[in-house]
């Protein structure tokens, strides 16, 4: 469990935070969200949002610091917190519907 606070604190490393836990770990977990949909159930899938939302803003975190103590060229520092605002917009639109359409 020492990965959980060694990404929040952006020590794991650009590359490693962005993409292997920010792209091929999330997309993962976005696979199972199909499984999630099918299986039909509120629960389940109130459950699996609030996780994705976790694990975004830990994601989220862990790029934006990794990025402010990248020691390579700053252009890939850059695009990385560009790539975090993107997606936290993206999900302001995305999952804020489907919560609302959730609970009402």
């Amino acid at each position: 469990m020492g990965f959980i606070k060694t990404v929040w604190r952006g020590d794991a490393g650009l590359a490693t935070t962005y993409w292997f836990w920010g792209l091929i770990v999330g997309l993962l977990i976005a696979a199972g969200g199909f499984a999630v949909g099918s299986a039909e159930s509120v629960f389940l899938g109130v459950l699996y949002i609030a996780f994705v939302v976790l694990y975004s803003i830990w994601v989220s975190v862990g790029v934006w610091r990794s990025a402010g103590k990248y020691q390579g060229k700053r252009v890939w520092a850059t695009l990385a917190r560009f790539g975090v605002i993107v997606g936290a917009v993206r999900s302001v639109f995305e999952v804020g519907p489907l919560l609302v359409h959730s609970f009402s």
